[in-house]
């Protein structure tokens, strides 16, 4: 159990709005997917989610958004990234690299890239 989701980093490297999880419908190796759009990226940044979330949520989330179906081992690979997304520090950027049949959730740097230069007309 985590209090921690994954949140897509976009192509620009800005924090988006789709959770996403490992890709559990397909493993593509160093992909993520969001659970409510058909999403495929390949950084995610850690962020509070308030309450408590497990595979189980995960899964019942994905199943009720969406109409593809999860592999049939989508249950122990999330149970997996709970546990890692448990132990990583809210706002690191991850990816994701499958090793020897299991998922490793790699840090790719500290926070999201932010632009602080003013915004002067």
């Amino acid at each position: 159990m985590s209090r921690k989701l994954l949140i897509a980093l976009t192509a620009d490297g800005r924090v988006g709005r789709s959770i996403v999880v490992p890709d559990i419908v397909r493993p593509v190796p160093g992909a993520f997917i969001g659970l409510e759009r058909d999403l495929s990226v390949q950084l995610a940044v850690v962020a509070y989610s308030g309450t408590p979330v497990t595979a189980v949520d995960l899964l019942k989330r994905f199943w009720r958004s969406t109409a593809r179906q999860p592999a049939e081992s989508a249950f122990p690979v999330l149970e997996e990234f709970v546990e890692q997304l448990a132990r990583i520090p809210i706002g690191t950027v991850v990816s994701i690299n499958y090793e020897a049949g299991h998922i490793v959730l790699l840090k790719e740097a500290s926070a999201p890239p932010s632009d602080r230069r003013p915004k002067l007309p």
